[in-house]
């Protein structure tokens, strides 16, 4: 469901527009031009290189690898080690579908990854951590290589007076467990008005019992390796340290899966509030007023999504105008990243530049301004000498334009 439809949904609507999108743009000039013609032209980057997760393995390679197939260069994909037996498949798979000179997959870990950023590639597109995204723009400036750069950070869910708790309880449950939390856009703390706290809190352990735990529900997946593991409990246990309140949504223990848990009583000196949780962890904080929410989330600016619960506008407008994000999502999760009418990506920490649909078309896109000028132009008049009326014109220009 995350993973291949997705993928196949967006392939779909490439192929559909692909045409329209790589049509030459006309462009109309400034009165000065008027006798030019002017057109945009699209023309492919060259040889690119991309580098994917592990925690959407196959949707966060193919994805990419559309958009740059589709604006027409040629392209290495390094899978994620992490996730081998879905790295052997895409190598399978597009070993079958296109020749090596067009596509070619490279499995391997961290030293490949280094060796392969050490090439001089015409666009780099890497999807991961924010401090792995450093080093790949890092060796990226190198050859002056364009880089887009999607990572994550902490995304915030904003929770209004005017919610509607049972619908809040539903979505906000349902991004925050889907792949157990390990989802870059995953909502990684909820901000809740003092009054509707304990509320909330009992409509997220209704639904996640009724829906997460038992036959028939949505099955609730483990965490991808024993290192991540380690390090989601690590998180949590800093957390109880330090004096946070853990309340347990189901047991998953027989399973052997990390149990997914709200925390209560949170400080900002804690390991859940100072780094992307990417686990089935999620903080809830209590706020009075909007300026306790940006002083919360300036501690872990430029989230990659910013979710809001409610339709109150001060609060929709407060977000929107203080504080820089790469999406803003109202009354939901996760969906617009598959919204592939919209582009998608971060801003800072969160990343750099778009991706999906013509937004992925147009960052592995060349684009090139066309100028064709007639025997004839008005510009041509400002050429020395400048006698006559041609000085008169100067003037005239100086003046008026």
């Amino acid at each position: 469901m995350t993973e291949i439809v997705p993928v196949a949904i967006e392939l779909r609507h490439i192929i559909r527009n692909l045409k329209k999108w790589s049509k030459p743009r006309r462009v109309f000039p400034p009165v000065v031009f008027w006798l030019s013609k002017n057109r945009v032209i699209k023309r492919p980057k060259g040889n690119c290189l991309i580098i994917a997760p592990w925690n959407y393995p196959f949707l966060l390679t193919l994805s990419p690898l559309a958009a740059a197939i589709a604006a027409g260069n040629t392209v290495i994909v390094k899978p994620a080690e992490r996730t081998p037996h879905t790295s052997k498949i895409i190598a399978e798979l597009l070993s079958e579908i296109f020749p090596p000179e067009h596509v070619a997959v490279i499995e391997g870990g961290v030293e490949v990854s280094r060796q392969l950023l050490e090439l001089p590639f015409d666009h780099i597109y890497f999807t991961g951590g924010t401090k792995i995204g450093k080093i790949v723009m890092e060796a990226a400036s190198k050859h002056l290589t364009p880089v887009t750069l999607e990572l994550g950070g902490k995304s915030p869910a904003v929770i209004c007076n005017d919610a509607d708790l049972d619908l809040t309880a539903k979505r906000l449950a349902w991004g925050k467990l889907i792949n157990s939390g390990q989802t870059c856009i995953s909502p990684d703390y909820v901000l809740v008005p003092e009054n509707l706290k304990d509320e909330l809190i009992n409509k997220i352990k209704v639904y996640v019992q009724n829906n997460f735990a038992g036959s028939g529900s949505m099955p609730y997946c483990g965490l991808v390796d024993k290192r991540h593991t380690e390090k989601i409990d690590s998180i949590f246990q800093d957390a109880l340290n330090k004096g946070a309140v853990p309340l347990y949504l189901h047991d998953s223990a027989e399973d052997g899966k990390f149990k997914p848990v709200l925390l209560t009583g949170v400080k900002n000196d804690m390991d859940v509030m100072k780094e992307e949780i990417f686990g089935p962890i999620l903080p809830i904080i209590t706020y009075n007023d909007l300026s306790e929410i940006g002083e919360t989330v300036a501690l872990n600016p430029n989230p990659l999504t910013f979710y809001i619960f409610g339709n109150d506008k001060r609060t929709i407008k407060y977000v929107e105008n203080n504080i820089p994000a790469g999406n803003i999502v109202i009354n939901g999760t996760l969906l617009h990243f598959a919204n592939y009418k919209l582009p998608f990506g971060g801003i800072r920490q969160s990343g750099l530049g778009r991706g999906h649909g013509y937004a992925g078309f147009k960052e592995f896109s060349n684009e090139i301004s066309v100028m064709k000028q007639s025997k004839f132009s008005l510009p041509a008049l400002l050429f020395p000498p400048y006698t006559g009326v041609k000085k008169w014109l100067i003037e005239f220009t100086e003046k008026y334009l």
